[in-house]
């Protein structure tokens, strides 16, 4: 699968995600997935659906862009995509 690929290394995925102060519950809810699966991303002990795949990597993009440009606490005003399309979200 080509996209496998294109996802940052699981451990790269993890420090994004703690770095930004997320715990693995709120990206899951952000995902529309569990926090069990969001664990076993960050391990490479399993590659996200095609379907979440897309959101996944556009939500490291911002997570990685906003702690280059500006730290962790520029994700407190960020806007952050949702699951299935739905009204973006601030993070928590």
């Amino acid at each position: 699968m080509r996209e496998r690929y294109l996802l940052p290394s699981p451990g790269k995925r993890r420090t994004l995600r703690q770095r930004s102060g997320l715990a693995q519950s709120d990206l899951a809810r952000l995902l529309g997935v569990t926090a069990s699966a969001v664990s076993r991303y960050e391990t490479g002990e399993r590659t996200p659906r095609p379907e979440v795949l897309h959101l996944y990597l556009e939500l490291l993009g911002q997570l990685e862009s906003a702690l280059k440009d500006e730290g962790p606490t520029s994700l407190r005003n960020a806007t952050l995509p949702r699951a299935g399309g739905g009204a973006p979200t601030n993070a928590p």
